[in-house]
């Protein structure tokens, strides 16, 4: 079963961040943990260890979810 939540970001639950960086706001990996994945509506200059998800793509989002679920 999967169900998608918002706001419980310190919570001990896997979490895909959202950042847009037009927003002026920091990324929150690798400071908080459960981050599996970062999705943007701008590419991002520092991807570090984790995989980086188009937020303009939706379904690339929906394969790496499934992708994710099967994994585990």
């Amino acid at each position: 079963d999967l169900v998608l939540v918002e706001g419980f970001k310190h919570h001990q639950l896997p979490k895909i961040e959202l950042h847009r960086p037009a927003m002026g706001r920091d990324r929150l990996h690798p400071g908080l943990p459960g981050i599996i994945a970062l999705a943007s509506d701008e590419p991002l200059s520092e991807k570090g260890d984790l995989p980086c998800l188009d937020l303009n793509q939706p379904e690339k989002i929906t394969d790496f979810i499934i992708s994710w679920m099967e994994s585990d």
